[in-house]
């Protein structure tokens, strides 16, 4: 399985997010909104998109050390790989 591959659910929803971000950003231009409400609508939203990043590496990198034989578990913030 390819987890890269470009049309993945994951990057679909991180593409999506992005998108979003993107519109709302124009349509906020010229809008009487603040610069700085403007610049945290887009600060928050990148650190949303960087987060989903994030996970999608993770699970990219569970996805390699099972496939070499690896069991990973553990918390969210905690996990471990150790040989099957």
């Amino acid at each position: 399985m390819d987890t890269n591959k470009i049309g993945s659910p994951r990057l679909e929803s991180i593409r999506a997010k992005l998108e979003s971000l993107i519109e709302k950003n124009q349509s906020e231009v010229g809008s009487g909104k603040s610069l700085s409400t403007i610049e945290g609508d887009i600060l928050s939203g990148l650190l949303d998109i960087g987060r989903l990043l994030v996970e999608d590496r993770v699970v990219q990198e569970e996805q390699t050390l099972e496939s070499k034989g690896y069991e990973v578990e553990g918390e969210k913030n905690q996990a471990e790989a150790r040989p099957l």
